[in-house]
């Protein structure tokens, strides 16, 4: 994993090499002595909508009261008495969970903004690539294909260099494998059913590897059968019109497949930018309720106050699916 590569690489855990949410997990998981990317992704199956989630019962609970047993509605009335709860305790324990969801999804916004960036990067290389194979498969002899491989091949060389470089202290941010043990140990749910989730599994869906995928080319053998394989698109040069029409075709496939990994790697990237700003109005919400808090206030009151600041606040027609997306903040506020 990355966070044992980073050790192994002589990097220490506040190394600004090492991007922010990848120094955290290195921290977290030593902390746990080793548990927790396993802990975070145990139960992830237990999708919840944590807006659909704030009761009465949540903030008794919170407040200092008890759950109430199973099968019942939940409320004030059958969790604790007004006496035994404090309900501005409740709203600032809600208020800090919400505080740390904020950092914990700015963390994993931060990592997609990265993610973007680079396959941006590698999607325009592509571009250069399908325009230069474009011009070298053009029939005109006029056309100085030396010249266009030669800048084919310098511009194949900053393809690699920017892949080379997506790799800091052993963490690959165009593995997706090493993309979702980061996004667990932020308490990203992947298993939701969420936008985010859904684009998440579109990702490099061959072979994990976001901003490159292997071609598939037929090639013939003996006796005429055609045997299809994969191809470096990348290893292709421009040195005939033949060689050019061949590379102009894979290129064309190799460089849709990158968009397609841009185009989803956008969208978690908003998603996770919508759960930043749910965790954002719920830190908002609590601390405006509680600013309010009478002595005639009971938690059905303060619940359905905060549910409708968090909606002012946020303004996201999303917001139920947003609110799903942090695993850690609804298993910390809905725990036994």
């Amino acid at each position: 994993m990355f966070f044992w590569a980073a050790q192994q690489a002589g990097f220490a855990t506040n190394d600004s090499r090492i991007p922010a949410i990848v120094r955290n997990t290195i921290i977290r998981v030593r902390s746990r002595g080793g548990q927790g990317v396993s802990r975070l992704w145990a139960g992830m199956h237990s999708a919840m909508s944590l807006i659909e989630r704030i009761n009465s019962e949540l903030i008794t609970v919170l407040s200092g009261g008890k759950r109430t047993s199973a099968g019942q509605t939940g409320g004030l009335a059958s969790a604790g008495s007004a006496a035994s709860i404090n309900l501005a305790q409740g709203l600032d324990e809600l208020r800090s969970a919400f505080s740390a969801s904020y950092e914990r999804m700015s963390e994993a916004h931060s990592l997609f903004v990265s993610v973007q960036s680079t396959l941006q990067q590698l999607a325009d290389a592509a571009g250069g690539l399908v325009e230069l194979a474009r011009q070298a498969a053009a029939p005109d002899d006029s056309v100085n294909r030396a010249s266009l491989e030669t800048r084919f091949r310098d511009l194949i060389f900053e393809f690699r260099k920017i892949q080379d470089e997506a790799v800091q202290a052993g963490f690959d941010s165009l593995d997706k494998n090493d993309i979702a043990a980061a996004l667990a140990e932020s308490g990203v749910n992947l298993q939701a059913a969420t936008g985010l989730a859904q684009a998440f599994r579109r990702l490099a869906p061959v072979d994990g590897e976001l901003g490159y995928s292997a071609v598939l080319q037929a090639v013939a053998i003996d006796g005429g059968t055609a045997v299809v394989s994969p191809r470096d698109p990348l290893d292709n040069h421009l040195r005939s019109q033949v060689e050019a029409e061949a590379a102009l075709d894979q290129l064309l496939r190799f460089k849709s497949d990158i968009e397609n990994d841009l185009k989803n790697a956008t969208a978690i990237a908003q998603e996770l930018l919508g759960a930043q700003q749910f965790a954002l109005a719920g830190y908002s919400a609590s601390g405006t309720v509680a600013a309010r808090l009478t002595s005639s206030a009971d938690a059905q009151t303060v619940a359905q106050d905060l549910i409708n600041e968090i909606r002012k606040t946020a303004r996201d027609n999303s917001l139920s699916a947003h609110s799903a997306i942090d695993r850690e903040l609804a298993s910390e506020l809905l725990s036994e």
